[in-house]
């Protein structure tokens, strides 16, 4: 039979050969310690409510969950359509949380595959103070082979449903995750869930399907606060207009579906190439524009130059060939060439053509001597 106590409101199963969940070490929680839990809760939980962009709220929920729940390293996965993907992870000896392009689960081998699973179908929760001794998986092949010590996992739970999972891990020492650290988890995953579900919906609206970058009316909506910032602070920013060169000669030679992955390896290598800070966004059809804050013409070049030549280097299968593609790019800087908003775009619209006209596949500054096409 298994053995039970009493932690909070929570029922914690302690040990048994089939137990939904075992914790060995743990304690009994004080009145002062569930105050302290508690206020670690609703601040973690206001932290991820003011969040919108659903990669920074995950980075967000990676390192509280992290942190507050004392592991060396731990996974966020997200359910979609039935399955779960690993959309972001931390580990303390190698500094931020990184969010991941929708890993799958299968692909990730640094993870227990058979806790994230249990946790999922069951919706229960899995805490072990040393997982290679005692409980159900001491038979497990990673458990095994990392000699896994302190495990805790955990459901996310929206609408009665599971949304996600959170998986952490401390392999220094055993009985890392105690009843009240588990408490705190559950807490603030409530909220956690809520904010997912309110980015997700927010990226629908304001994000591109097909390349992932931000559609055109939220561009012009971030660029007017870029505007306001910039001025406010007396600072710099520039424009970077970019277009896929020759690609309706691409899309009428290989067909529209070779002319869509060339637009989403376009996009991922100018996310690739751009900073945590900087704005990209699909301007339209093979157009794309980023917004560089706090940045100059030479250092708009540089970055610039980063993204044409990693375009450049994009390989693309086709019948036992391999296809490249190229584009151009313009730059314009605020408040150097302009400090209105659409003569900025024309600026930097009007260095990208000059780009083309230069024999494409390179990058262009606006000149006031070309002021005249912003009339």
């Amino acid at each position: 039979p298994l053995e039970q106590k009493q932690w909070g409101t929570g029922t914690v199963t302690v040990s048994g050969p089939s137990g939904s969940m075992t914790i060995s070490g743990a304690t009994e929680t004080t009145g002062s310690t569930k105050m302290l839990d508690l206020s670690t809760a609703m601040r973690v939980s206001q932290i991820i409510a003011s969040e919108i962009m659903l990669d920074r709220l995950l980075q967000k929920i990676m390192h509280e969950s992290i942190t507050n729940a004392g592991a060396q390293r731990g996974y966020l996965l997200l359910e979609s359509d039935g399955d779960l993907t690993i959309e972001a992870s931390q580990d303390v000896d190698k500094g931020e949380s990184q969010v991941m392009q929708s890993l799958s689960l299968k692909d990730c081998p640094d993870i227990c595959h058979s806790i994230v699973n249990y946790v999922y179908h069951s919706g229960e929760d899995i805490v072990l103070g040393n997982a290679v001794k005692e409980g159900l998986f001491t038979n497990d092949p990673y458990v095994i082979r990392v000699r896994l010590k302190s495990i805790l996992c955990t459901p996310i739970m929206s609408k009665g449903k599971i949304s996600g999972i959170l998986y952490m891990e401390n392999n220094i020492s055993e009985n890392a995750f105690t009843p009240e650290r588990l408490e705190v988890l559950r807490s603030f995953s409530v909220q956690a869930a809520i904010s997912i579900e309110n980015a997700r919906l927010f990226e629908l609206a304001t994000t591109d399907g097909m390349t992932k970058l931000y559609v055109h009316r939220y561009f012009q909506l971030l660029l007017d606060q870029e505007i306001k910032r910039s001025r406010r602070q007396d600072r710099k920013f520039s424009l970077v207009m970019m277009d896929i060169d020759n690609f309706k000669s691409f899309n009428d030679t290989y067909g529209h579906q070779l002319g869509d992955r060339v637009l989403k390896d376009v996009a991922a290598a100018a996310r690739k190439a751009s900073r945590s800070e900087d704005v990209a966004a699909r301007y339209g059809g093979e157009e794309f524009v980023m917004i560089l804050p706090d940045t100059d013409s030479k250092q708009a070049v540089i970055l610039a130059e980063r993204i044409r030549a990693g375009v450049a280097a994009i390989e693309i299968p086709h019948d036992h060939q391999k296809l490249h593609v190229t584009i151009s790019l313009g730059v314009s800087t605020y408040p150097d060439h302009s400090e209105i908003k659409e003569e900025l775009i024309r600026a930097a619209d009007a260095a990208l053509y000059e780009s083309k006209h230069r024999g494409k596949n390179c990058v262009s500054v606006f000149e006031k001597k070309n002021e005249i096409n912003l009339q």
